[in-house]
């Protein structure tokens, strides 16, 4: 089965530097950590992660990354930063057929947006939490509207 796993990045500071260079508080580095180790023992790690190229996405990654024990290469996208619906998707559909797991790391309101588009359920994507999606079918060319089935909602506020 494959899965698609959505995760909004972590909890970012704030102050007078340009939005997407905003990089992560301590406790977000703390949550996306502690959500990569928490995915590494559900056996949920990913085959393919790709991002936004907002540092706090970027940031909140390599974090989970290196917590999950994802040793390919992350993949940034710009387009996940300006939440083009459209090449989210492409991304996913042209992934290869070979790998199970993909994670996007992004933005709200366009994860919370996605979840609902290709599942129908409506989700409430809070900083560092994570959404997994089942895909209907065996292939990510598939991927689009109602495409999907909701699997589960983790929020670190409530599980750390």
């Amino acid at each position: 089965m494959k899965q698609l796993i959505l995760m909004r990045h972590a909890k970012a500071q704030h102050g007078s530097m340009t939005d997407i260079l905003r990089p992560l508080e301590t406790s977000g580095i703390k949550a996306a950590t502690f959500m990569g180790n928490h995915l590494r023992g559900l056996k949920l790690t990913p085959d393919a992660l790709y991002s936004s190229t907002a540092t706090r996405a970027k940031e909140t990654a390599h974090f989970f990354a290196s917590a999950a024990g994802f040793t390919s290469k992350i993949e940034f996208f710009e387009a996940f930063y300006y939440g083009y619906r459209s090449e989210l998707i492409d991304t996913v559909r042209n992934t290869d057929i070979s790998v199970q797991k993909i994670m996007l790391v992004g933005h709200n309101p366009t994860w919370s947006e996605l979840v609902h588009f290709l599942s129908g359920k409506l989700c409430d994507m809070s900083t560092a939490s994570i959404a997994i999606l089942n895909l209907k079918s065996d292939t990510w060319t598939t991927i689009g509207q109602n495409s999907c089935s909701f699997e589960q909602h983790l929020n670190p506020s409530e599980i750390m």
